[in-house]
């Protein structure tokens, strides 16, 4: 079983999760002027997860994420998930609604120990 298969069980979203597709290019490749061979490789993701019952593709790399920002989609079979624009948004609900995050799932910081890290270094200068 790979990490990724194990970590995808201990969350317990096995029965979420249809497939995982990899692009298998370099981050550094992804920076090119031409984005057409990303958009290729997309689809191809998008259509081998569908293949495998999928409703939605999600991109795991942000820095794909990054490329992708803004550019039109709609020749992939899959709704595409770009987890930069899904974490903006998401900020920008909880201003807009005026909520934080739960206190029982991330407590207040411990600055105690955090000034015992290399943020303390940084803050004391």
């Amino acid at each position: 079983m790979s990490r990724k298969q194990s970590t995808v069980r201990e969350l317990r979203l096995e029965p979420k999760l249809a497939s995982v597709e990899f692009a298998r290019v370099a981050v550094t490749d992804l920076w090119t002027e031409d984005s057409g061979p990303i958009e290729k490789m997309i689809e191809k993701a998008a259509s081998g997860a569908r293949a495998n019952g999928a409703g939605c593709l999600v991109l795991g790399c942000m820095s794909m994420a990054f490329r992708l920002v803004g550019r039109d989609l709609s020749r992939v079979p899959l709704p595409v998930i770009n987890p930069l624009s899904t974490a903006i948004k998401t900020a920008e609900t909880f201003v807009d609604l005026k909520i934080g995050h739960s206190r029982v799932t991330y407590p207040a910081a411990d600055f105690e120990k955090l000034n015992q890290t290399v943020f303390g270094r940084i803050q004391s200068k």
